[in-house]
Order: C-alpha cells, then sequence, then structure tokens
C-alpha cells in the first residue's frame, strides 16, 4: 500500500510540474516579445499558500522573478492596494505581470485589466469572461 501511495504522490508531482511548465512556456509565448515583456497579465488563484510558494519559485527559476507578487490574506488595506497598483500598472513603470493569488483576491479587489487567466489544474480557478491562451 505505501508503495502505491508513493507511486501515485510521485506521478502527481510529475504531471504538477508539466502543468508547471507548460505555464512558463505560455507566459513566454503569450506575455513576452521576445526579452520585451507586453502589457498582458495572469493571476493565478489557489486555494493554498504552499502553491503560492511553489509557483513562485519555479517561475523564479524560469527569469520571471521581478514579474511576480502575490497576493494572499495576510496584505491588507494599503498593502494590497500597491500590489493592485503594481500589478495593473504599464511594463515600463512597474514589471509586475504575474499575480499568484489565494482567496484574497476576490475580497474587495477590483482588477479590471485583468485579460488572461489559465486553469492549471492544481487548486486553480479561472477567471470568468477572460481570454483563453492558445497553444
Amino acid at each position: 500500500m505505501a508503495r502505491r501511495n508513493g507511486k501515485n504522490i510521485k506521478q502527481s508531482q510529475e504531471k504538477m510540474e508539466s502543468k508547471t511548465r507548460y505555464c512558463s512556456r505560455m507566459i513566454s509565448k503569450n506575455m513576452r516579445n521576445g526579452k520585451q515583456w507586453n502589457n498582458e497579465r495572469l493571476v493565478i488563484f489557489t486555494e493554498y499558500k504552499d502553491t503560492i510558494k511553489y509557483l513562485t519559485k519555479i517561475f523564479e527559476k524560469s527569469g520571471f522573478s521581478k514579474q511576480i507578487l502575490i497576493l494572499t490574506g495576510r496584505y491588507e488595506g494599503k498593502d494590497r492596494e500597491l500590489i493592485k497598483q503594481a500589478f495593473e500598472s504599464h511594463p515600463d513603470i512597474n514589471p509586475v505581470r504575474i499575480l499568484p493569488a489565494t482567496d484574497a483576491i476576490s475580497e474587495g479587489i477590483d482588477l479590471q485589466n485583468v485579460v488572461k487567466s489559465y486553469p492549471l489544474g492544481f487548486h486553480g480557478t479561472q477567471i470568468d469572461g477572460t481570454k483563453k491562451w492558445k497553444n
């Protein structure tokens, strides 16, 4: 039984890593023109802070460290507004394009400029009414 559980965990980890690599490729393809970042944005919803930590680590390894800010329930008031302003700014003003977030983002933050989302399949939720990426 323990051997089967270990195999299932390994398969689950490999599937998650595959989806994360795919997401990194889609970020490069849809949010950059060569090395220049365009004005597209990505919000990744997740229920768990551990998933945010994992995604942030992977995206930083992919060279996206300047483009990431996270938003969780620990941020309030002025801090939440600063994150929103950074995320909505033109890339020449602020490089942030990727916002991994817990459900805290649904509590009083209006992100009118969000134009892309991608359901990663590991505790992620797609925003209704946004464009899906094309392969």
